[in-house]
Parts: structure tokens; C-alpha cells; sequence
């Protein structure tokens, strides 16, 4: 049978709040979840047999990186999730509701789980006709989109209104490096790490708690590229921001306005080897954060 593919785009766009809850695991062009694979390219990866098959029995087959694991605590905690991190001290393990636990190696037993962490059930919440809608729709996907799950911050640095977007901080006056400090108000300010949650967001807000409203911070990464190659920037902040792409300035707005992904859409040339992107957001006041998402860049990798 053929399916309606916008039917089918309809559907897994209203499983991102519905029962269905197909993108509260899965992202599409940097919309949902990232507890199961990307499935922005899913239709250049998978034939239609092979997408009903991972519907209908999601653990007959599981990819290394997707493998659940049971993590059962000393204090009495059993969690089962992905290992989206491990260090010879502590491990962390996200669980099916995009949840994130962090424990000590020492005081855990972990054990491979052999059912994937997609439920078996999920395809209930869809008829036949919108089964195979869906499905159609799946097949169409064959952009490559591309999600940094972390990224490097400097901030919060103090600044009231619209006008702080165009203030050098301290990132602007030079090329980026992470490798040194930078003087901001007179003192030694260093880069440090934030990780995005389950469906890509950074949350800004969450990360600052009370130094976030009237603010400015800046993220920072370094993307490799295996050639030259013309990509789309999928970009939704909250609220203004600038935006450059190995020093040259390509975007920036002054709208306040709650993130959302992909709210806007920069076409930016990423060179071979390592481009840097820097990320200037401002904040009135909470909700913060951000959304940001590389869409049809081939081969992709985050650098050091």
C-alpha cells in the first residue's frame, strides 16, 4: 500500500505532544527528542520493510549505541535508559522519558537489558491507514541534519536590553579559543560546558537560575566538515542573538519571543577542516535558552 506522506508528516508532528510520542524520543531536523537515532535521513538508510519491521518489533534488532542498560543503584535505584555518558568515576543513563541520572561507578551494578528502550507497543496509538501514512512520510526524509548535544559557554555576563547584542563581552575581539581565558569587567573569565536536553534544547534559565534575566551569554563550537559544502543553520532563541560562522557575522534578531526549533533558517558556507560557530544570546527575562540545528551538511562531526 502507498500512504499519504503530508498525512504521514502531520501525524509524527502531532506525536511530539500526542499519545503517539514518536518525537519525544526521535528528532527530525532538529525537532524532538534525542533519546533514539535521528531519523532526518532515515529514508536514504532504511527500506519501508525496514521500517515497519522496527515499528512493529522495535528489538529484533538494536544498534550498539542504542543498547538499554539496567543500572541498579546501592541506595536501592533501578534505572533502565541508554548510557549517553561514562568516565572512570560516574556514569549517566537516560531514561525512555528522556530523564537524565548521573551515579557514581563505585556504587552501581550495570547489566545490558535486552529490549530496546522503544516501547512495543508504540504503534497503538496509530490505525492502519495513519500507520502506513506515516511510514510514506518516513521515507521522504533524506536530509542530513545535524545537532550538537553540548556546548561551550561564557557567561552570564550583566546587560539590560536590546542593545547589549551589538557590546563585546569579550569573545568578539579576537578569533575563538577555548583554550584561554578572556578578560570581561576587568577579571579572567573561562569557557565551560552545557549539554542540551533530551529533545536539543539548552536551557539558558536552568543553567544561570537567578543572574539569568537581563543578561548576555555566548556558546561556542567547532563543527569539522570533509569538504566544502553549503548547509542551513536551523536557529530559535530566546529572546535576541547574533550569530557568526568562523568570524564573519550571518544572522542576528531583537525579537522576545519563547524558543522555538528551527524558527529560523540561516544558508551559511562551512569550509574543510574546522569552522567555528559563536552563539550571542541575550535575555530579558526567563524562560532562555535555545534551539540549533545544521540541516543538509554531509559527514558532519563536532570538534574538540
Amino acid at each position: 500500500k502507498k500512504g499519504n506522506a503530508e498525512n504521514g508528516k502531520a501525524l509524527l508532528a502531532k506525536s511530539l505532544t500526542g499519545e503517539a510520542q514518536c518525537l519525544k524520543c526521535h528528532m527530525v531536523k532538529g525537532t524532538g527528542g534525542s533519546i533514539g537515532p535521528d531519523l532526518s535521513m532515515i529514508g536514504l538508510k532504511a527500506s519501508k520493510e525496514n521500517l515497519y519491521d522496527s515499528l512493529l518489533t522495535p528489538s529484533k534488532a538494536i544498534a550498539d549505541q542504542y543498547l538499554s542498560w539496567r543500572i541498579d543503584s546501592e541506595d536501592g535505584q533501578s534505572i533502565t535508559g541508554l548510557l549517553v555518558s561514562e568516565t572512570e568515576t560516574s556514569l549517566t543513563v537516560r531514561d525512555a522519558n528522556g530523564k537524565d541520572y548521573t551515579f557514581s561507578v563505585k556504587d552501581v551494578r550495570k547489566k545490558k537489558d535486552p529490549k530496546s528502550i522503544m516501547p512495543d507497543d508504540v504503534i497503538k496509538a496509530f490505525s492502519e491507514d495513519e500507520l502506513i501514512d506515516v511510514v510514506e512520510y518516513l521515507t521522504t526524509l533524506r536530509t542530513p541534519s545535524f545537532t550538537a548535544d553540548s556546548w561551550l559557554i561564557a557567561g552570564p555576563f550583566p546587560a539590560e536590553g536590546d542593545k547589549a547584542l551589538d557590546t563585546d563581552f569579550g569573545p568578539e575581539k579576537k578569533a575563538f579559543d577555548v583554550a584561554a581565558t578572556f578578560k570581561a569587567g576587568g577579571k579572567d573569565v573561562a569557557w565551560r560546558t552545557v549539554r542540551g536536553d533530551a529533545k536539543g534544547y539548552i536551557d539558558l534559565a536552568a543553567l544561570h537560575g537567578g543572574s539569568s534575566a537581563n543578561s548576555v551569554s555566548y556558546m561556542a563550537r567547532t563543527i569539522e566538515s570533509p569538504a566544502d559544502q553549503e548547509v542551513t543553520i536551523l536557529l530559535g532563541t530566546d529572546d535576541g542573538c547574533r550569530l557568526w560562522v568562523n568570524g564573519e557575522k550571518v544572522f542576528g534578531h531583537e525579537r522576545h519571543e519563547a524558543a522555538a526549533p528551527a524558527r529560523d533558517a540561516v544558508k551559511v558556507k562551512l569550509k574543510r577542516g574546522s569552522n567555528v560557530v559563536l552563539l550571542k544570546v541575550n535575555n530579558g527575562n526567563n524562560p532562555h535558552g535555545f534551539y540549533f540545528t545544521i540541516e543538509g551538511g554531509l559527514d558532519l562531526k563536532l570538534g574538540k
